[in-house]
């Protein structure tokens, strides 16, 4: 009966929610992926970040999950210049200066890096802080 309703053209919650269906995907495959392991005590949900990994022993990661649709800008892949447009490395960067810099940090994306932002998948270990630094992201007062 449904099917015959036209949609509202003006309402972009179904946008809106396939984007957080793709953050909640991510959440559910990493709780698959540690089922029957104890190295995965908890994830907490739009906390400080997307999602606060918290692990055997209490160690804890900040998450920032993004979605990229394909038509979303010139490039669907993140540049220098999309990431500081929408606050993604900076704000997770902020948020680990926030928890006294005590924390792991990850970034989980559907899409890859383009440009100069390339350089980062030749290292394993990703230096977000140094990167940052380098970058001059401003760091909150007092830390």
């Amino acid at each position: 009966m449904a099917r015959g309703l036209p949609p509202d053209a003006t309402n972009t919650a179904a946008a809106t929610r396939s984007r957080f269906r793709y953050q909640d995907e991510c959440i559910a495959l990493v709780l698959l992926q540690h089922l029957g392991s104890s190295d995965l005590d908890g994830i907490l949900v739009e906390h400080s970040t997307d999602a606060i990994l918290i692990s055997g022993g209490q160690s804890v990661e900040l998450v920032s999950i993004k979605h990229r649709e394909v038509d979303q800008s010139d490039d669907s892949g993140w540049s220098w210049d999309a990431l500081k447009k929408q606050d993604v490395l900076a704000s997770l960067y902020r948020q680990w200066c926030n928890a006294g810099k005590s924390c792991g940090l990850a970034f989980w994306t559907n899409a890859g890096f383009v440009r100069s932002m390339r350089e980062l998948r030749k290292e394993p270990v990703f230096k977000l802080s140094t990167f940052m630094a380098d970058s001059q992201v401003p760091v909150p007062s007092g830390l």
